[in-house]
């Protein structure tokens, strides 16, 4: 009887040391999560579990979560807290600039920032940008790209003064100061002409900016 019991305990131990030398030699971990649900991982003697793939379809609720590899993301992401990257994020894939052509007046918004507009033809384009309280760390980009017959002008919203910089026409430094209108003027504007406009959420600045003939990109105040 006692050797019985000497034999199971072996049983026991054995199975315990496989059991072991299981877990020590196991996969990364990998979660797929296919639908919304709350993921609670509890790792051993650690604060926070790291991940070398996970892959997402639908939404993932998570306290902390560390992610040492790529992340396949189908769905929308929402980000309560800080989003912290050491890595690359690569984004607007399948992006298209806006090309306008007809009689439109354009109010634009921050969800536009980054847009580049392409404009011209036979009517005249007015964009009127956004309050720049809402703007903080937008820009836009506007392109001549055809022949126009009427000016095409870029307005700050309610005609505020907030426009500064140095624009570059005809090779010369075209100071912006306290202005509200940048105007592309008809009949000698080049295809090409172009101007880039950012906003600290205070003053809307001039970025990079050419113009090929002397006075067919400037800089007003009309308020």
């Amino acid at each position: 009887m006692e050797k019985l019991k000497e034999y199971g305990l072996l049983v026991v131990v054995v199975v315990m040391l496989g059991l072991v030398g299981f877990l020590a030699v196991r996969p990364p971990t990998i979660i797929k999560v296919t639908d919304k649900q709350e993921v609670e991982v509890l790792g051993i003697s650690q604060k926070a579990s790291k991940f070398t793939d996970v892959e997402v379809t639908n939404e993932l609720q998570t306290a902390d979560l560390t992610v040492t590899d790529d992340v396949a993301i189908t769905d929308d992401v929402s980000v309560g807290g800080d989003l912290a990257l050491t890595g690359t994020l690569n984004g607007k894939e399948g992006y298209t600039d806006l090309n306008l052509t007809a009689t439109v007046t354009t109010t634009l918004t921050a969800a536009m920032s980054g847009e580049t507009f392409y404009f011209g033809g036979v009517s005249s384009t007015a964009f009127v940008l956004p309050a720049t309280s809402t703007a903080a760390g937008t820009y836009y980009n506007f392109v001549v790209d055809s022949a126009m017959s009427t000016d095409c002008t870029i307005q700050t919203a309610g005609g505020a003064n907030i426009i500064e910089g140095a624009m570059i026409v005809a090779g010369a430094v075209v100071d912006c100061a306290t202005e509200d209108t940048i105007t592309f003027v008809a009949d000698g504007e080049n295809l090409g002409d172009y101007v880039e406009v950012r906003s600290n959420g205070t003053n809307w600045f001039i970025g990079d900016s050419g113009a090929l003939s002397s006075s067919k990109m400037t800089c007003t105040t009309s308020t």
